[in-house]
């Protein structure tokens, strides 16, 4: 009997969407690129100026994509998400430390996924996640 609830469960659960973001642990610095003011080692990517850190992804325009990132590490600035080329369009701002998260709707021509740090950053973020949410 559970086994069979169990199945019918796992029947109705939507599929998972695939992660679009490879390397989101900052293992190594592969498929990012580092603007002015970051830098990436010790598995974190961190922010001491102004400035984006960036990388190619393939999103649908008119898609919502949920982004996640953690903030490890914190004492000044802000950072926020965003999907460019074309128009850019981005998530919301944040500061602290912990995990944040945001929704961003593709436009035509994204395909580049970044960061931008402002107000005196000193920050360092891990574990980046981009899926695509279910229409």
């Amino acid at each position: 009997m559970l086994a069979s609830i169990r199945n019918m469960l796992l029947r109705r659960a939507p599929p998972a969407n695939p992660e679009l973001i490879v390397n989101g642990d900052f293992a190594v610095s592969t498929g990012w690129t580092a603007g002015g003011g970051w830098s990436i080692g010790s598995g974190v990517a961190t922010a001491v100026s102004s400035g984006s850190l960036t990388r190619s992804i393939s999103v649908v325009a008119g898609r919502s994509y949920d982004v996640g990132y953690t903030v490890v590490a914190w004492s000044a600035g802000n950072i926020a998400p965003s999907f460019s080329g074309g128009s850019t369009v981005s998530g919301a701002t944040a500061s602290g430390l912990g995990r944040k998260r945001t929704i961003i709707v593709a436009a035509t021509g994204n395909a580049t996924f970044g960061f931008t740090a402002s107000g005196s950053p000193n920050f360092s973020i891990d574990d980046v996640s981009v899926k695509e949410l279910q229409p």
